[in-house]
C-alpha cells in the first residue's frame, strides 16, 4: 500500500472526485477517477469520454494537501479502435478502396485495430 501527504491536483463535481498523482518527474499523471454514488462506477465508466476527462484534469489545476493510500494494483484492458477511427474521419482505410501502394503493390486494407495498455502500481 502506497501512502503519502502532499499536494494534489483536484477536481470535483457533484458526480465525480478526481485526483492527478504525479510520477516522479511531475511531468505525467494518474488520473483517479472517483464516483461520489456508492457502486456508481460502472455508470461513470460508461458515460466517461476523452472531453470529460480531459475537463476533468484541465479544471482540476487547483492543488490541494491530500493524504492518501493507494494500493498496489495490476490492471489490463483492450479496446477495438476502428469505430473511433471512423469517427475521426479514417474511413478507406478500412474499405476496399484503401490506398497503401506505398506499402505493397497488393490490395491491403486494415480489418481492425487494437489498442492494449497495461498498468502496474507496485509503490
Amino acid at each position: 500500500m502506497m501512502q503519502m501527504m502532499t499536494y494534489f491536483p483536484y477536481y470535483e463535481d457533484s458526480e465525480v472526485q478526481v485526483l492527478g498523482m504525479p510520477y516522479a518527474d511531475d511531468e505525467v499523471h494518474m488520473y483517479i477517477v472517483l464516483p461520489r454514488k456508492q457502486f456508481g462506477l460502472v455508470e461513470i465508466e460508461q458515460k466517461l469520454t476523452g472531453k470529460q476527462l480531459l475537463a476533468y484534469i484541465e479544471n482540476g489545476e487547483t492543488l490541494c494537501l491530500f493524504q492518501i493510500q493507494v494500493p498496489k494494483f495490476k490492471t489490463e484492458k483492450g479496446a477495438d479502435l476502428v469505430a473511433s477511427l471512423k469517427k475521426l474521419g479514417m474511413t478507406d482505410a478500412f474499405t476496399d478502396n484503401a490506398n497503401f501502394n506505398g506499402i505493397s503493390d497488393e490490395a491491403l486494407k486494415i480489418s481492425g485495430v487494437i489498442h492494449k495498455a497495461f498498468i502496474e502500481v507496485l509503490i
